[in-house]
């Protein structure tokens, strides 16, 4: 799946984009609260050398407060965690644990292409299967694991990958 990209439109910074992946969004919004973090204090630094700083300060203090808010406000649940205060494992973060103990074994189907992954991740199975289109494409790949069935849909255009669209829920 191909990482979207947003950015802002005056400093052209990364923002999140909805069919990212968490993993992806989330380095992005960090790099992002830096980016505003240093705007804002490189403001209130040359706000500081002018008159009537102290107005100035306490509307970048207020702004600050409501980014700093904003993400505890806005956060309602990540895979089907609810609260403010979610702590995520690695399994929120991508289909399966990131590392960690595993095996894996491959089989094929007729036509010797790849048709089902089987993986033990974390003591957990994870259950990959493939399925192409009549022209040999890649068309699904649905990966099962830990209670959550994941479905990616591939899309092609003139014969080459144009995208995919993913869906997830709870098995």
């Amino acid at each position: 799946m191909a990482i979207q990209e947003d950015i802002t439109d005056f400093f052209g910074l990364e923002l999140p984009y909805a069919g990212n992946p968490l993993e992806v969004d989330v380095e992005r919004l960090r790099a992002l609260g830096r980016a505003v973090d240093n705007a804002l204090n490189g403001l209130r630094e040359l706000i500081d050398e002018k008159a009537g700083a102290q107005e100035v300060d306490g509307a970048l203090d207020a702004l600050q407060r409501a980014i700093n808010d904003m993400g505890a406000a806005r956060v309602q649940s990540v895979n089907g965690k609810a609260g403010v205060n979610i702590t995520l494992a690695r399994a929120d973060l991508k289909l399966g644990p990131a590392n960690g103990a595993s095996t894996t074994s491959i089989a094929y189907d007729t036509s010797g292409r790849v048709s089902v992954v089987t993986e033990m991740l974390d003591a957990k199975q994870a259950v990959t299967v493939i399925s192409y289109d009549s022209t040999g494409n890649v068309k699904t790949v649905v990966t099962t694991y830990d209670g959550r069935k994941r479905t990616e849909t591939m899309t092609y255009n003139n014969g080459r990958l144009e995208g995919a669209a993913a869906t997830e829920e709870a098995v």
